[in-house]
């Protein structure tokens, strides 16, 4: 059993620019986050099969996702317990330490809070061409991506502001495209858009072979509407050029265009962080969801 966190307070400490966004983007006021507190919590009560996290700073993820929504915010809490009994080998062990494996094809990694796009998001960079499928499963893939969401929905500006990620299929040969199935793309989406609060406001494609531009076709039906519209594809040896034009360069690596340390030095960061960060994580995740 967890240590009950619900009586943690929410203590707003945003800048006066960033209250003024949640308020504006989100409903978020002093007002609407009091109530959508109460409310949500009233709403548990419905719900006696799931041991819920309730402590406010946690809450408030889902209330921000769904702008303020108590309905909405509250299916998607209850979602977000439900799909563990769904995707167990998705959502078991999702501590970093014990996804070494994982970690270390370097699949992913997002740049350090200081590095922010022109509208305040946070820059994470996927290489789907990294992953080896003898190494690990499809569902292992999405738990390093569950992971590292997790660590990014602790930082207050990204609950508001949002992603900007950039997905690079350089290195994708038909031993993956094998695995991205109707199934296997919808178990991506459903937990991208429906279950983890976190706001993707853009996705751009780099390095998409011209093999997989008729299997994206599968991969847009997944998404939805807003999702589609918030994608652009990078084509061409001119690729970076094109990115730069919508992600600044000062928050880039230097192969992506950019002006950062390449994609590998960041990515050890990235991940020594995470293992830095697991005790907290687990401590905070275990012991909640369906009885």
């Amino acid at each position: 059993m967890p240590e009950d966190s619900g009586n943690t307070r929410y203590i707003c400490t945003l800048s006066d620019s960033l209250q003024a966004k949640a308020a504006r983007e989100l409903n978020e006021t002093a007002e609407s986050r009091e109530n959508g507190f109460r409310e949500m919590r009233e709403r548990m009560k419905t719900r006696p099969d799931i041991r819920f996290r309730s402590d406010e700073p946690f809450l408030l993820r889902f209330l921000r996702a769904r702008k303020f929504d108590v309905d909405r915010a509250f299916k998607n809490l209850v979602r977000y317990y439900e799909i563990r009994k769904s995707y167990p080998t998705v959502f078991d062990e999702l501590g970093p330490s014990k996804n070494k494996h994982i970690l270390e094809m370097g699949l992913n990694f997002t740049l350090p809070c200081q590095y922010k796009d022109n509208n305040g998001n946070r820059v994470a960079i996927l290489r789907f061409g990294n992953w080896d499928p003898s190494i690990c499963s499809y569902a292992e893939t999405l738990r390093y991506s569950v992971v590292t969401s997790e660590k990014l929905l602790e930082d207050e500006e990204v609950q508001i502001n949002g992603v900007t990620s950039i997905l690079d299929f350089q290195g994708l040969s038909m031993k993956h495209t094998g695995y991205l199935v109707p199934s296997n793309i919808k178990m991506l989406m459903t937990i991208l858009q429906s279950v983890l609060p976190i706001r993707y406001k853009t996705i751009h494609y780099v390095n998409l072979p011209m093999f997989f531009e008729q299997g994206m076709m599968i991969w847009n039906q997944f998404m939805s509407k807003k999702m589609r519209e918030r994608s652009k594809l990078h084509r061409g040896k001119n690729w970076k050029d094109s990115l730069t034009k919508d992600v600044p360069a000062s928050c880039l690596p230097i192969d992506y265009g950019g002006t950062l340390p390449e994609y590998d030095i960041m990515l050890k960061n990235f991940t020594q962080e995470l293992y830095d960060w697991e005790d907290s994580f687990l401590a905070q995740y275990q012991g909640y969801g369906l009885k």
